[in-house]
């Protein structure tokens, strides 16, 4: 498991002692739905799932938040339900805090009809 340091250098990470439960609603989801606060050094279990997300939580995430899964550059589409739910306006990296800070809504011409592939990052 990795991790990324303040620095933004990638770290070798000792197994979390603690997990904190979400729900990832489809396979190619960029974030994942916490079902219960994160803090940070937490890893991410999937309910529902065996596996645990290779992913530490980077910083307190409230109940009902989005954690994210990847890292996601600035205009790169948001996925969840398959898809595109947002546009990250800047980077996020994996156990980050997805929100209103870094995302932002589709408008009108970039949702609709499943034709993902128009949205900038896809």
């Amino acid at each position: 498991m990795w991790q990324t340091s303040k620095e933004g250098v990638h770290v070798k990470a000792s197994e979390p002692e603690r997990f904190a439960r979400a729900v990832r609603l489809h396979p190619d989801d960029t974030v994942a739905v916490l079902i219960e606060e994160a803090a940070p050094g937490m890893g991410v279990s999937f309910v529902g799932e065996a596996r645990k997300a290779a992913i530490v939580v980077q910083e307190s995430i409230p109940y009902g938040h989005k954690v994210a899964l990847r890292s996601m550059q600035g205009g790169s589409a948001v996925l969840k339900y398959g898809e595109p739910m947002g546009i990250a306006t800047q980077e996020i990296r994996p156990g980050e805090h997805v929100h209103v800070h870094n995302v932002r809504g589709l408008e009108s011409k970039e949702r609709g009809g499943g034709g993902v592939g128009h949205v900038s990052g896809l």
